[in-house]
């Protein structure tokens, strides 16, 4: 999984949550709270897939930046 900051500005206090219900997924690494991201950069983390995953990894994503303090995206994908 690669997170990834398009936009121009510095996005603040990141937080990623998992919408998922399932268990069939192991995340290596801790992405729930990222702190800082500068403009187009990114963060990787591996993510296991156990038998019995889902199809689609759901997840929604909240940031700070210079426009608004309550940015929110939900985002489906496809695993």
């Amino acid at each position: 999984l690669k997170i990834f900051n398009s936009g121009k500005a510095e996005a603040r206090n990141i937080k990623v949550e998992w919408l998922n219900n399932s268990e069939d997924v192991i995340i290596q690494g801790d992405f729930s709270e990222l702190g800082n991201l500068t403009p187009q950069n990114s963060r990787s983390f591996h993510i296991v897939l156990t038998t019995g995953h889902p199809d689609v990894m759901m997840l929604r994503y909240t940031w700070e930046d210079d426009n608004s303090k309550t940015n929110t995206l939900e985002e489906q994908v496809q695993i």
